[in-house]
Formats: C-alpha cells, structure tokens, sequence
C-alpha cells in the first residue's frame, strides 16, 4: 500500500480537499455560493403572511399558495414576531 501524502494546510485529514484543490473560498470569490435555491420568492412570502394575518390556517394556506405545510410552516417561523400575533387556536374556526 503506498504512503498517503500529508494534507494540504486548512484541509481535514480525510482528503476532502483533494477533489477541490481551491476549496469553496475560491468558489465564493468566484460568486458561485452553492446550495439549494428557496422555494419561497418573495411575492409568495407576502401572501403567505398575510393570509396567515387574516387567520387562515396552515393547510388551507398551503393548498392556497401552492406550497407545503412544512414550507408554509418554516416561512412563519422565521418571520418577525410581529406577524405571528394573529395564529388561531387549534380547533378555533377561520373568521
């Protein structure tokens, strides 16, 4: 078995680097960030909210917008407290 060459500086010991010698420092100065590419734009975050604002619940609003109750969920939740005011009680009926 040949000897294993020592990693590169900044790199873990496990050769991760080794198939992106740059690293995703160069990619990033590159402009190119990676990751998924949300699922909410901001028109549907707008009505999302405000829909919730008017006491729809979770999955009427979700089937209204076209989106998940996880997505329509995880929207709320890191929206700012000011609009989580209006959430009706489970089992409360819509107004």
């Amino acid at each position: 078995m040949p000897a294993r060459k020592a990693p590169a500086p900044g790199c873990p010991g496990n050769g991760s680097c080794l198939a992106r010698p740059n690293g995703l420092e160069a990619s990033r100065r590159q402009g190119r960030v990676g990751g998924r590419r949300p699922v909410v734009d901001d028109d549907t975050r707008a009505a999302i909210l405000a829909r919730r604002e008017r006491g729809e619940f979770i999955r009427t609003l979700a089937a209204g917008v076209g989106r998940s109750t996880g997505v329509v969920h995880k929207t709320l939740t890191q929206a700012p407290a000011a609009t989580a005011t209006a959430v009706p009680e489970r089992g409360a009926a819509a107004q």
